[in-house]
């Protein structure tokens, strides 16, 4: 071809020039490159060489250097390294780099490191092309890698031993990119499998450190580990328990926990607006000549297909209570899962429980169910019909937390219970006994006694709801049956007539704000409450402060009580006390509901 340099000077000028470049690079032997090229950069001067050699005339060139011994490492024992961890002109023995190639013969590392790559002694173009060798997105090993200088002066990864490489096929882990490794993350995390998310994220924020929700997950799943290793663990007396980790106060939420399985069950007439809700069901247990009236059938149904669908589940599921049945120890046979539909029975009677679709339609406050401007849904409530059409939920690790009649934290939602009942029905259905205080006073308390408050709150129900006097002597005959002060046993049947008497001392016959406040103290005093600095002539500093030093039961008719003190503060100018009752009226909201999203502070509230 015409202007065509002759085959002996192009050799020999190709020649001068591979000669030429490591004696130039040899200044930086063994040194790391202070610049390279960005990874933008490097693609584009490729892309341009490429369109301007397009179908022009070339030679094919192989080129000996000096020699090194090809890798016979085995991988186990090489450290990984990124590019810009590569010194010149030196064979990095003891060292491996993870390529992935972003279009031939350009490669990055984990870090987003790019740089040209070298690969000899190939077949020529005409039989296999380049490209089809090293194809786009192609991730491999390259062991104890050569890092030199070209002719043109720019840096470049070679590879003379094809056996220096380990190819990594597309479902190898080590393979994976940002993306992938994230997401595998997430299945891990959802499937609980914290350790193995853990190090996942570990490996996607080593190779890919700019990738910043890595960080954050990371401190998630960590979180998650720490409390499978510290909130759920052996409760003597008690099996197994749940437990905080730190010092808690007051409104903190202690969990928040996405329910295992979850049923709705709605009255006929709902039926008709909701055609996807199943209406109530009939479950009979015969081994315990039991029957029930709800969702309990539906929500076995529901958790005995999901073990099915993810057995990675059973575990923790079948790690609950489950009283004296025992299962047949096998996880699968012929391939799939075996599930036992008798043991997904008896945890879930033991672990289920009744819950509202929304947590705040449980308070029977008639002034705060009409203040309320959000929708109410018609809720299940125990002892009205509607309880045949019940809520049913079960959650893994609400299921560990210890019961008590005296509780330290509180389940939205959850409805208080006679003592001597409700210690016959964990008897007979968990087999043992609640020894908090309360129910450790009703099992020793004189029958007599009993049957006097018994007689008692009946001739309360008599009582005309205006009469002071009869109201004063009935509370003292019914504190005469109590020995032991309310801050040790606390007395939460004396809240409702306790606080009977607080609109009395507030109407214009009667009124009086300081007998007003003292009755909403003892009314919080009958429930275990310790507050100091309430009362209008206790003050120890100044502005005066109300501290409550100790909780006691979040009754239903609290968060009123706390609004009443509001009212009455404001009503004597005294603004510091009336916010701070405000703010505990608003923790009160939250501690029975879970939320202040609904909290109205006004009391009474406006229709």
């Amino acid at each position: 071809m015409a202007g065509q340099e002759p085959y002996g000077y192009q050799t020999e000028r190709i020649l001068a020039a591979q000669q030429l470049a490591p004696r130039n690079a040899g200044k930086w032997r063994r040194e790391v490159p202070r610049d390279l090229p960005s990874r933008n950069q490097i693609i584009d001067e490729f892309m341009m060489v490429k369109r301007s050699n397009h179908n022009a005339p070339y030679v094919v060139i192989t080129v000996i250097g000096e020699p090194y011994h090809p890798s016979t490492a085995p991988l186990s024992s090489l450290k990984k390294i990124g590019i810009s961890e590569l010194k010149i002109e030196m064979n990095h023995r003891g060292s491996y780099l993870l390529l992935r190639c972003l279009c031939y013969p350009m490669l990055e590392d984990e870090q987003g490191t790019a740089n040209p790559f070298a690969l000899y002694l190939q077949e020529p173009e005409y039989v296999r092309p380049a490209e089809s060798i090293l194809k786009q997105n192609q991730v491999f090993i390259l062991k104890e890698p050569y890092f030199k200088v070209g002719t043109n002066g720019q840096y470049a990864i070679r590879v003379d031993h094809p056996t220096d490489i380990i190819w990594l096929s597309e479902d190898d882990p080590r393979s994976r990119s940002e993306k992938a490794l994230y997401r595998g993350s997430l299945a891990l995390y959802c499937l609980q499998r914290f350790d193995e998310a853990s190090e996942v994220l570990r490996v996607l924020e080593a190779r890919f450190p700019k990738y910043a929700a890595a960080k954050h997950e990371l401190a998630r799943t960590n979180l998650r580990i720490e409390e499978q290793k510290t909130g759920i663990r052996d409760s003597p007396g008690r099996g197994k328990g749940l437990f905080t980790t730190k010092a808690v106060k007051a409104g903190d939420l202690l969990l928040c926990e996405k329910a295992f399985s979850y049923c709705f069950a709605a009255p006929p007439g709902e039926l008709m607006k909701a055609k996807s809700i199943s209406p109530a069901s009939v479950l009979l247990d015969l081994p315990t000549n039991r029957s029930y009236l709800g969702t309990q059938a539906d929500i076995i149904r529901d958790v005995s297909n999901k073990l099915m669908m993810t057995p990675s589940l059973k575990s923790d599921f079948e790690a609950l209570f489950h009283g004296s049945y025992e299962s047949v120890p096998s996880n699968s046979a012929d391939g799939n899962a075996v599930v036992d539909t008798f043991l997904v029975a008896k945890i879930v009677n033991f672990n289920c429980s009744a819950c509202p679709l929304t947590s705040k339609d449980v308070i029977q406050d008639p002034e705060w169910n009409r203040a309320s401007k959000l929708p109410s849904t018609i809720q299940h409530d125990a002892g009205s019909t509607r309880s045949l059409y019940r809520t049913t939920g079960l959650w893994l690790k609400a299921s560990f937390i210890n019961h008590s009649c005296i509780p330290t934290c509180w389940v939205v939602g959850k409805a208080s219970e006679d003592p001597g009942s409700l210690n016959k029905r964990l008897l007979d259905g968990w087999g043992f006994e609640c020894s908090c205080p309360i129910c450790i006073e009703d099992r020793e308390l004189n029958p007599s006694i009993k049957n006097r408050r018994l007689e008692l709150f009946q001739e309360f129900d008599t009582i005309s709801k205006n009469n002071l006097k009869r109201k004063r002597d009935f509370i003292q005959k019914l504190e005469s049956t109590y020995s032991r002060p309310p801050t040790e046993v606390p007395r939460p049947q004396m809240w409702l007539p306790l606080f009977s008497l607080v609109p009395l001392y507030a109407m214009r016959k009667h009124g009086n704000p300081e007998r007003l406040i003292k009755q909403v103290l003892a009314t919080f005093t009958s429930d275990g409450y310790i507050i100091k600095g309430a009362e209008l002539l206790d003050v120890q500093d100044y502005p005066p402060s109300i501290k409550v030093e100790k909780w006691g039961l979040p009754d239903e008719g609290a968060t009123s009580a706390w609004l009443t003190l509001r009212n009455a503060y404001k009503a004597l100018g005294d603004t510091h006390r009336a916010e701070q009752a405000k703010e505990f009226a608003r923790i009160t909201w939250m501690l029975l509901v879970g939320e202040d999203v609904s909290f109205v502070w006004e009391n009474p509230p406006k229709a």
